[in-house]
């Protein structure tokens, strides 16, 4: 932002706490900005192989019943 005419905010972080004047992105230091952008990510993941488990199971549950039929028929 070196030539740039948008001003940056500075402020203390308030999970920090060290009481230094640092940049601040969405009131937070950029170290802990980016540590909550990166823990939603890991949320966002973890979600979805929850629903993944659950597809496989009821996937599962398709084929076997398939495979039980036709052995049942023969």
């Amino acid at each position: 932002m070196r030539n740039s005419t948008i001003r940056q905010k500075f402020g203390e972080c308030p999970l920090c706490g060290n009481g230094r004047q640092v940049a601040l992105t969405k009131g937070l230091c950029t170290t802990h900005y980016w540590l909550g952008v990166r823990m939603k990510s890991v949320n966002k993941v973890a979600s979805r192989e929850d629903q993944a488990d659950d597809e496989d199971v009821a996937t599962l549950k398709k084929d076997l019943d398939l495979i039980f039929s036709r052995w049942l028929r023969q």
